[in-house]
């Protein structure tokens, strides 16, 4: 049985417009991501975005601006660190 990747786990589709906000780049090497079309601007509707977030107050003010870019049948994911510092 051939192991899934993260990214098929999570759903994320290949040639989705995508936006990343904060994205360390282990965590996106680990995740064995398909191609994606990566947006340089928050700008219009994306398939999947993904906000990597330290502080709840960073969350509560960016989510909401996130979630007007979804589009109908996008995804939105948050990360957050896991752990002690």
């Amino acid at each position: 049985m051939l192991k899934r990747t993260v990214a098929q786990k999570m759903g994320i589709r290949e040639d989705s417009r995508t936006w990343l906000f904060n994205a360390p780049d282990k965590t996106l090497n680990e995740m064995g991501l398909p191609y994606l079309e990566f947006a340089k601007q928050l700008h219009g509707k994306f398939d999947y975005i993904h906000f990597f977030v330290k502080t709840e107050e960073e969350m509560r003010d960016r989510f909401p601006k996130l979630k007007d870019h979804l589009a109908l049948t996008g995804m939105l994911w948050v990360s957050w660190p896991k752990g002690k510092p």
